[in-house]
């Protein structure tokens, strides 16, 4: 005579029933395993090279790391990036296709602190044009547009990121 119903799940069973939950060794040895198993997709992407730094996973990133800089040259990108999106957001210009907006958005700013936004960018773009003609274009494709950028662009770029972080006090003046 066969049995009506749902098949029980296979595993160890409780006193009452119910499945064995797992011990803390089993959950934490899956966790490990699921980790690794995330960590492996993200080593086989062709920027990373099989390298888990989370520098490497944008051009601004990859351009620091690939020439020995400092981090605070990431940071300053960073920064000035942040800024120049949150400007042209507040202003309908066109963000870049490549790059999108993760999460709401933010509350609009006040004219006042629209204008404060809009100095901070212009300084900005007018420290790193001092530094050179090209550097402003180089930081921008690297930082704000998220692409590489090929080897003529190199100096102008590192120039425009100290003159940027510079700027914003991540690093001293050089003398």
């Amino acid at each position: 005579m066969v049995r009506r119903g749902r098949p029980r799940k296979a595993g160890p069973r409780e006193a009452n029933g119910q499945l064995q939950r797992p011990s803390t060794i089993e959950r934490r040895e899956r966790a490990a395993r699921e980790a690794e198993c995330v960590m492996a997709v993200a080593l086989r992407q062709p920027h990373r090279r099989g390298d888990c730094d989370q520098a490497l996973g944008d051009a601004l990133g990859r351009f620091v790391r690939a020439h020995g800089l400092r981090q605070e040259l990431i940071d300053a990108g960073e920064t000035y990036a942040r800024l120049l999106r949150r400007w042209r957001l507040e202003n309908a210009v066109p963000l870049f296709e490549n790059r999108t907006s993760h999460g709401p958005a933010p509350d609009p700013l006040s004219r006042g602190e629209n204008d404060d936004l809009r100095r901070q960018v212009v300084a900005m773009e007018m420290a790193m044009h001092r530094a050179g003609p090209d550097a402003l274009a180089a930081v921008k494709r690297l930082a704000v547009e998220g692409k590489d950028i090929d080897g003529s662009q190199v100096r102008a770029a590192m120039d425009g990121l100290m003159a940027l972080a510079t700027h914003l006090r991540m690093v001293r003046a050089q003398a």
